[in-house]
């Protein structure tokens, strides 16, 4: 049975580099100031890359003095000696390079056709750099989106911007983005971001790729519109349409309808008419795959919700057919518990469930406010709003609900300093809600409480927009 010497032979192979004895290859790597020349043999580059074989035999390189000189000023120094060594050695050790470092490392070895070493380069990025690609994800994705090979770190770096787009969408390069790189993102099935957010933000990037177009609406010619419908011609058939209400089609894309082409646009309009599903633009009907986005509910209390809404007393909404989307506003531990946070993000927005976790305790309770939020002094006048709570670990047939007894108290509204207001005193949120007894439930307006406690502060809570679909 043979038996194989392997190790000798890349410490012997590792000598040759070091000494460079008989190297008739000069490289010149990286640009000046910091380039390096490096020394090698070009029958050991040859061996071992499909890239150098041709490039050392080719115009790429020129003779001197008995040397083949090459230039590679793409690459870094300290990458191209990485690769050198793996070349040589077949050994490599990355635990001690900086992750940027270790991305132009796979993108190289990508470029010298050095399958086997951009294979483990890859693999070791997703094994022991995940949190960093995921924390820097917009570098990551636009260091690779170009090379067709990268496609485990591509795939990786599209569902994390799809699970978390405010990434990309809201970052300051977002109008700087190739077309090339957004549209693998667009017309992803799981992007997290309602339709018509997705519109808006092309819309924005389309005007920002082209310098003379005019901030008025109003002032805008056939010129101007046609240079819009250029900078986002790839977009258009991906976009999903239908899965906007015709309250957001008509505010947000019909001012805008001379960009988008006959065929599309009578689809668009067949399907809101007359619920025709499209025959072409396929698209145009399929809805993303958006999970609902909650720390707190899930799926089966935002179908309770919506009996609650429309008072359904007949068969239950079961979650996928429910008659609402709730697009999240705000979240404590992402955006604050501050009462002034929450009238920065939820006032004048209009009709708002409010669903905290109180501390101490697995009780989620909340309340449901039709008209809108607003700051002053007063009260607004409602029969529909309502509070609630999931107590008992959240079991729904165990669900709780108050509907308010003296509608012309049903909604107070209070300064800055106070948050949610149900009633004069049945739900009360003031300052910072999450700490000591900063929040407070006491029947007054409403049918019944909904928490036993009458202060208390939560550990998390979030507010959703409620938009009829």
């Amino acid at each position: 049975m043979p038996q194989d010497f392997f190790n000798n032979l890349s410490q012997d192979f590792s000598k040759l580099l070091s000494n460079a004895d008989e190297y008739n290859v000069i490289l010149e790597v990286g640009e000046a100031p910091g380039s390096k020349t490096f020394r090698a043999h070009s029958l050991v580059l040859r061996a071992r890359s499909p890239y150098f074989h041709t490039a050392l035999s080719s115009e790429w390189a020129r003779k001197e003095g008995g040397s083949t000189i090459f230039k590679k000023p793409n690459v870094s120094p300290l990458v191209f000696e990485i690769i050198l060594k793996y070349m040589y050695s077949g050994s490599i050790a990355l635990e001690e390079v900086g992750v940027t470092d270790i991305i132009n490392l796979l993108i190289a070895s990508d470029e010298l056709l050095l399958k086997e070493l951009f294979d483990y380069v890859e693999d070791f990025i997703l094994e022991h750099e995940r949190e960093w690609v995921e924390a820097n994800v917009v570098y990551v994705h636009r260091s690779v989106y170009q090379h067709e090979s990268c496609t485990k770190l591509q795939d990786f770096c599209l569902k994390t911007i799809c699970k978390v787009p405010r990434m990309i969408f809201d970052s300051e390069e977002f109008f700087s983005f190739e077309q090339n790189l957004l549209i693998p993102v667009v017309e992803r099935n799981e992007l997290q971001m309602e339709e018509v957010e997705i519109w808006d933000k092309l819309v924005q990037w389309g005007i920002a790729q082209s310098e003379d177009l005019p901030d008025d609406l109003d002032e805008w010619s056939e010129i101007h519109f046609a240079a819009l419908e250029r900078n986002l011609k790839p977009f258009i058939p991906l976009i999903r349409f239908a899965q906007m209400s015709t309250t957001e089609f008509y505010e947000h894309v019909w001012k805008y309808r001379w960009i988008i082409s006959n065929e599309i646009m009578d689809e668009i309009i067949r399907y809101y008419l007359a619920r025709m599903l499209p025959t072409t633009s396929i698209t145009i009907h399929q809805p993303r795959l958006i999970s609902f986005d909650s720390v707190i509910i899930q799926g089966n209390y935002v179908a309770k919700i919506c009996d609650w809404i429309d008072r359904n007393d007949g068969k239950p909404y079961a979650y996928e057919e429910v008659p609402y989307k709730f697009k999240l506003l705000l979240r404590g531990t992402r955006d604050g518990f501050e009462a002034e946070t929450f009238h920065n993000l939820c006032d004048d927005r209009g009709p708002t469930i409010v669903v905290l976790r109180v501390r101490g305790s697995e009780d989620i309770i909340g309340g449901y406010n039709p008209l809108t939020w607003k700051t002053g002094e007063g009260k607004m006048t409602t029969q529909n709003s309502f509070l609630f709570s999931f107590g008992n670990k959240g079991v729904i047939a165990d669900a709780k609900l108050a509907r308010v007894d003296r509608p012309d108290y049903a909604i107070r509204l209070k300064d800055v300093n106070h948050g949610p207001c149900f009633g004069d005193r049945d739900l009360w949120m003031k300052n910072k809600f999450n700490e000591h007894q900063n929040c407070s439930c006491e029947k007054d307006d409403y049918h019944d409480s909904v928490y036993s406690n009458s202060k208390f502060s939560v550990v998390e809570y979030e507010v959703f927009l409620v938009v009829k679909k």
